[in-house]
Protein backbone atom coordinates (compact mmCIF):
# COMPACT_ATOMS: atom_id res chain seq x y z
CA UNK A 1 0.00 0.00 0.00
CA UNK A 2 2.49 2.33 0.91
CA UNK A 3 4.51 1.58 -2.78
CA UNK A 4 1.24 2.42 -4.05
CA UNK A 5 0.89 5.10 -2.52
CA UNK A 6 4.56 6.70 -3.24
CA UNK A 7 4.48 5.67 -6.92
CA UNK A 8 0.96 7.58 -7.20
CA UNK A 9 3.04 10.36 -6.08
CA UNK A 10 5.66 10.50 -7.85
CA UNK A 11 4.38 12.74 -10.88
CA UNK A 12 4.15 15.22 -8.20
CA UNK A 13 7.54 14.95 -6.37
CA UNK A 14 8.69 15.52 -10.18
CA UNK A 15 6.36 18.52 -10.35
CA UNK A 16 7.78 20.25 -7.15
CA UNK A 17 11.64 19.20 -8.13
CA UNK A 18 10.80 21.43 -11.60
CA UNK A 19 8.80 24.00 -9.67
CA UNK A 20 12.07 24.40 -7.24
CA UNK A 21 14.65 24.39 -10.50
CA UNK A 22 12.26 27.22 -12.13
CA UNK A 23 11.89 29.26 -9.17
CA UNK A 24 15.70 29.16 -8.68
CA UNK A 25 16.61 29.91 -12.37
CA UNK A 26 13.80 32.94 -12.16
CA UNK A 27 15.62 34.35 -8.84
CA UNK A 28 18.90 34.39 -10.81
CA UNK A 29 17.37 35.72 -13.58
CA UNK A 30 16.14 38.51 -11.60
CA UNK A 31 19.22 39.02 -9.71
CA UNK A 32 21.32 39.19 -12.81
CA UNK A 33 19.05 42.10 -14.45
CA UNK A 34 21.23 45.42 -15.22
CA UNK A 35 19.54 48.25 -12.93
CA UNK A 36 18.81 50.68 -15.10
CA UNK A 37 16.07 52.57 -13.16
CA UNK A 38 19.29 52.90 -10.37
CA UNK A 39 21.84 53.61 -12.93
CA UNK A 40 19.72 56.65 -14.57
CA UNK A 41 18.63 57.67 -11.29
CA UNK A 42 22.20 57.59 -10.16
CA UNK A 43 22.93 59.63 -13.71
CA UNK A 44 20.86 62.24 -13.01
CA UNK A 45 22.27 63.13 -9.60
CA UNK A 46 25.77 63.57 -10.37
CA UNK A 47 25.01 65.76 -13.95
CA UNK A 48 26.85 69.15 -13.32
CA UNK A 49 24.45 72.25 -13.43
CA UNK A 50 26.50 73.27 -16.85
CA UNK A 51 26.17 70.00 -18.22
CA UNK A 52 23.23 69.37 -20.81
CA UNK A 53 23.13 65.68 -22.14
CA UNK A 54 21.78 65.23 -25.86
CA UNK A 55 21.69 61.46 -26.29
CA UNK A 56 22.21 58.42 -23.88
CA UNK A 57 22.44 55.24 -25.46
CA UNK A 58 22.75 51.98 -23.31
CA UNK A 59 23.76 48.41 -24.51
CA UNK A 60 23.69 45.49 -21.98
CA UNK A 61 26.72 43.65 -23.29
CA UNK A 62 26.36 39.97 -24.77
CA UNK A 63 28.13 38.88 -21.17
CA UNK A 64 25.25 40.09 -19.19
CA UNK A 65 22.49 38.58 -20.88
CA UNK A 66 21.26 35.56 -19.10
CA UNK A 67 22.47 32.75 -21.21
CA UNK A 68 25.33 34.90 -23.27
CA UNK A 69 28.51 34.02 -24.24
CA UNK A 70 30.72 34.31 -20.96
CA UNK A 71 34.19 34.81 -21.27
CA UNK A 72 36.22 31.52 -20.69
CA UNK A 73 38.22 31.57 -17.09
CA UNK A 74 41.87 33.19 -17.11
CA UNK A 75 41.32 35.12 -20.03
CA UNK A 76 40.10 38.85 -19.76
CA UNK A 77 36.82 40.71 -21.06
CA UNK A 78 37.29 42.67 -24.48
CA UNK A 79 36.34 46.47 -23.25
CA UNK A 80 33.15 47.27 -24.14
CA UNK A 81 31.23 50.65 -24.87
CA UNK A 82 27.83 50.09 -22.95
CA UNK A 83 26.88 53.34 -22.36
CA UNK A 84 27.52 56.94 -24.42
CA UNK A 85 26.85 59.94 -23.01
CA UNK A 86 26.83 63.07 -25.46
CA UNK A 87 26.19 66.47 -24.64
CA UNK A 88 27.19 70.32 -24.28
CA UNK A 89 28.31 72.85 -21.91
CA UNK A 90 30.87 75.71 -21.62
CA UNK A 91 34.14 74.19 -20.60
CA UNK A 92 36.24 70.98 -21.21
CA UNK A 93 36.57 71.76 -16.92
CA UNK A 94 32.82 70.87 -17.04
CA UNK A 95 32.94 67.94 -19.35
CA UNK A 96 36.09 66.78 -16.98
CA UNK A 97 33.82 67.09 -13.65
CA UNK A 98 30.96 65.17 -15.19
CA UNK A 99 33.62 61.85 -16.18
CA UNK A 100 34.64 62.47 -12.39
CA UNK A 101 31.07 61.92 -11.20
CA UNK A 102 30.36 59.62 -13.60
CA UNK A 103 33.32 57.19 -11.33
CA UNK A 104 30.96 57.70 -8.45
CA UNK A 105 28.55 55.28 -9.94
CA UNK A 106 28.88 51.87 -8.80
CA UNK A 107 27.30 50.19 -11.74
CA UNK A 108 30.53 52.46 -14.24
CA UNK A 109 33.59 51.37 -15.36
CA UNK A 110 36.20 52.58 -18.01
CA UNK A 111 34.37 56.63 -18.13
CA UNK A 112 36.31 57.68 -21.07
CA UNK A 113 36.29 60.65 -23.10
CA UNK A 114 35.77 60.16 -26.73
CA UNK A 115 35.76 63.69 -28.01
CA UNK A 116 35.38 66.91 -26.31
CA UNK A 117 35.27 70.37 -29.16
CA UNK A 118 35.04 73.70 -28.37
CA UNK A 119 32.22 75.30 -31.38
CA UNK A 120 33.43 79.15 -31.58
CA UNK A 121 29.88 81.56 -30.56
CA UNK A 122 28.04 82.67 -33.37
CA UNK A 123 26.87 86.30 -33.72
CA UNK A 124 23.22 86.69 -33.98
CA UNK A 125 23.85 89.56 -36.92
CA UNK A 126 25.91 91.84 -37.86
CA UNK A 127 27.26 94.32 -35.11
CA UNK A 128 25.58 92.32 -32.16
CA UNK A 129 28.26 90.36 -29.63
CA UNK A 130 29.25 86.63 -30.24
CA UNK A 131 27.21 84.37 -28.07
CA UNK A 132 29.73 82.29 -25.57
CA UNK A 133 31.74 79.46 -27.12
CA UNK A 134 30.01 75.62 -26.43
CA UNK A 135 31.82 72.30 -25.91
CA UNK A 136 30.51 68.97 -27.73
CA UNK A 137 31.51 65.81 -25.76
CA UNK A 138 30.98 62.33 -25.93
CA UNK A 139 31.87 60.22 -22.86
CA UNK A 140 31.81 56.32 -22.90
CA UNK A 141 31.53 54.11 -19.79
CA UNK A 142 30.70 49.61 -19.62
CA UNK A 143 28.95 48.63 -17.12
CA UNK A 144 30.39 46.64 -14.13
CA UNK A 145 30.59 42.89 -15.13
CA UNK A 146 28.61 40.62 -12.77
CA UNK A 147 30.97 38.79 -10.26
CA UNK A 148 28.74 35.85 -11.09
CA UNK A 149 27.64 35.31 -14.57
CA UNK A 150 23.46 35.27 -15.17
CA UNK A 151 22.14 31.76 -15.78
CA UNK A 152 21.46 30.03 -19.10
CA UNK A 153 17.66 30.54 -19.15
CA UNK A 154 16.50 27.19 -20.74
CA UNK A 155 15.49 24.94 -18.44
CA UNK A 156 15.64 21.25 -18.99
CA UNK A 157 12.33 19.63 -18.17
CA UNK A 158 12.00 15.78 -17.29
CA UNK A 159 9.40 13.96 -19.99
CA UNK A 160 7.27 11.60 -18.02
Amino acid sequence: VEQQTAAALAPYAEIQSTRVAMTATASSIYQAGVPWSTILQEISLVIPENVRLQTLDCVVPPAMVPGGVVAAAGTAAAATTDVTFTGTTYTHKDVAEFMTRLGLIPQLNNVELSSSTTVPGVAASAGTAATASTVTFTVTAALRPYLTPPPPTTLQVVAP
